[in-house]
């Protein structure tokens, strides 16, 4: 679906209830075990592909605005 189309039928909206953080910390702990798990069956020399393989829904991750200034 195109980006208008998503806007057009709702899909993007989410109700009010469920815009708290403290709905979304069980499934960060799920992520810790599942990490925990693919790190112990993992080889350090593996390492690297595992965690860029790794699946991210559940991580807590920190977005930066940067900016680019053209020379």
């Amino acid at each position: 679906m195109s980006m208008r189309q998503h806007k057009k039928c709702g899909s993007l909206y989410l109700p009010q209830e469920f815009q708290k953080f403290d709905i979304f910390k069980p499934m960060h702990e799920m992520w810790k075990d599942y990490l925990m798990l693919l790190l112990k069956s993992t080889g350090k020399n593996q390492l690297t592909q595992c965690l860029l393989g790794a699946d991210l829904h559940g991580a807590f991750i920190l977005g930066l605005s940067t900016f680019f200034f053209t020379f």
